[in-house]
Protein backbone atom coordinates (compact mmCIF):
# COMPACT_ATOMS: atom_id res chain seq x y z
CA UNK A 1 0.00 0.00 0.00
CA UNK A 2 2.82 2.65 0.97
CA UNK A 3 3.00 3.64 -2.59
CA UNK A 4 -0.70 4.22 -2.96
CA UNK A 5 -0.93 5.93 0.22
CA UNK A 6 1.09 8.50 -0.52
CA UNK A 7 -1.13 9.77 -3.77
CA UNK A 8 -3.25 10.48 -0.54
CA UNK A 9 -1.11 12.92 1.12
CA UNK A 10 -2.10 15.93 -0.43
CA UNK A 11 -6.21 15.40 0.68
CA UNK A 12 -7.44 16.44 3.70
CA UNK A 13 -9.45 13.67 4.65
CA UNK A 14 -10.14 10.30 3.10
CA UNK A 15 -11.52 7.03 3.38
CA UNK A 16 -9.98 3.61 2.38
CA UNK A 17 -12.00 0.46 2.16
CA UNK A 18 -9.46 -2.50 3.75
CA UNK A 19 -10.89 -5.77 1.90
CA UNK A 20 -9.51 -8.70 4.11
CA UNK A 21 -9.09 -9.83 7.90
CA UNK A 22 -6.92 -8.15 11.00
CA UNK A 23 -4.27 -8.63 9.44
CA UNK A 24 -4.57 -6.79 6.20
CA UNK A 25 -6.02 -4.45 8.85
CA UNK A 26 -2.85 -4.07 11.08
CA UNK A 27 -1.06 -3.79 7.50
CA UNK A 28 -2.98 -1.02 5.91
CA UNK A 29 -2.95 0.80 9.48
CA UNK A 30 1.13 0.17 9.84
CA UNK A 31 1.24 1.81 6.64
CA UNK A 32 -0.89 4.58 7.32
CA UNK A 33 0.94 5.60 10.86
CA UNK A 34 4.43 5.42 8.69
CA UNK A 35 3.44 7.89 6.26
CA UNK A 36 1.75 10.05 8.71
CA UNK A 37 -1.81 9.95 7.64
CA UNK A 38 -3.48 8.43 10.40
CA UNK A 39 -5.25 11.96 11.37
CA UNK A 40 -6.72 12.30 8.07
CA UNK A 41 -7.69 8.82 6.69
CA UNK A 42 -10.75 6.85 7.77
CA UNK A 43 -10.52 3.63 7.34
CA UNK A 44 -13.74 0.94 6.77
CA UNK A 45 -13.52 -3.19 6.61
CA UNK A 46 -14.78 -5.48 4.29
CA UNK A 47 -14.44 -8.91 6.50
CA UNK A 48 -13.13 -11.24 3.75
CA UNK A 49 -10.43 -12.68 6.38
CA UNK A 50 -10.56 -16.32 7.97
CA UNK A 51 -11.05 -14.52 12.07
CA UNK A 52 -12.18 -10.67 11.54
CA UNK A 53 -12.08 -9.99 14.97
CA UNK A 54 -11.65 -5.91 14.50
CA UNK A 55 -14.71 -6.34 12.37
CA UNK A 56 -16.28 -8.25 14.34
CA UNK A 57 -16.00 -6.52 17.46
CA UNK A 58 -16.94 -3.41 16.34
CA UNK A 59 -20.41 -4.74 14.59
CA UNK A 60 -19.09 -4.90 10.93
CA UNK A 61 -20.06 -8.43 10.80
CA UNK A 62 -18.25 -11.29 10.99
CA UNK A 63 -17.85 -12.55 6.88
CA UNK A 64 -18.98 -11.10 4.22
CA UNK A 65 -18.92 -14.60 1.59
CA UNK A 66 -22.41 -13.29 -0.03
CA UNK A 67 -21.51 -11.32 -3.42
CA UNK A 68 -25.37 -9.88 -3.60
CA UNK A 69 -25.13 -8.09 -0.72
CA UNK A 70 -22.04 -6.22 -1.55
CA UNK A 71 -23.89 -3.15 -2.99
CA UNK A 72 -26.04 -2.56 0.34
CA UNK A 73 -22.29 -2.97 2.45
CA UNK A 74 -21.14 -0.37 0.49
CA UNK A 75 -23.92 2.13 0.89
CA UNK A 76 -23.64 1.37 4.61
CA UNK A 77 -20.13 2.36 4.46
CA UNK A 78 -20.50 5.72 2.23
CA UNK A 79 -23.33 7.18 4.65
CA UNK A 80 -21.16 5.47 8.24
CA UNK A 81 -20.27 7.95 11.04
CA UNK A 82 -16.80 7.83 12.03
CA UNK A 83 -15.60 6.84 15.63
CA UNK A 84 -11.48 7.20 17.18
CA UNK A 85 -9.93 3.93 17.64
CA UNK A 86 -6.63 3.61 20.00
CA UNK A 87 -3.77 1.58 18.34
CA UNK A 88 -0.76 0.42 20.61
CA UNK A 89 1.94 -2.11 20.35
CA UNK A 90 4.02 -3.70 23.74
CA UNK A 91 7.60 -4.12 23.20
CA UNK A 92 8.95 -6.94 25.59
CA UNK A 93 12.64 -7.74 26.28
CA UNK A 94 14.65 -10.43 28.12
CA UNK A 95 17.24 -8.97 30.60
CA UNK A 96 20.79 -10.68 29.85
CA UNK A 97 20.99 -13.08 32.44
CA UNK A 98 24.07 -12.52 35.31
CA UNK A 99 25.98 -14.82 37.74
CA UNK A 100 25.03 -14.40 41.07
CA UNK A 101 27.40 -12.12 43.10
CA UNK A 102 29.94 -14.21 44.96
CA UNK A 103 29.78 -13.95 48.94
CA UNK A 104 32.57 -14.38 51.51
CA UNK A 105 31.76 -16.44 54.02
CA UNK A 106 33.41 -15.00 57.14
CA UNK A 107 32.99 -18.13 59.69
CA UNK A 108 34.54 -20.48 57.36
CA UNK A 109 37.26 -18.76 55.95
CA UNK A 110 36.09 -19.29 52.25
CA UNK A 111 36.04 -16.62 49.97
CA UNK A 112 34.20 -16.12 46.49
CA UNK A 113 31.41 -19.27 47.13
CA UNK A 114 28.82 -18.84 44.72
CA UNK A 115 25.19 -19.02 45.51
Amino acid sequence: PPPRLRLFQKFSTFRILVCGGDGSVGWVLSEIDALGLHKQCQLGVLPLGTGNDLARVLGWGSLCDDDTQLLQILEKLERATTKMLDRWSVLTYEAPKQSPPALKDEENGDSNIQV
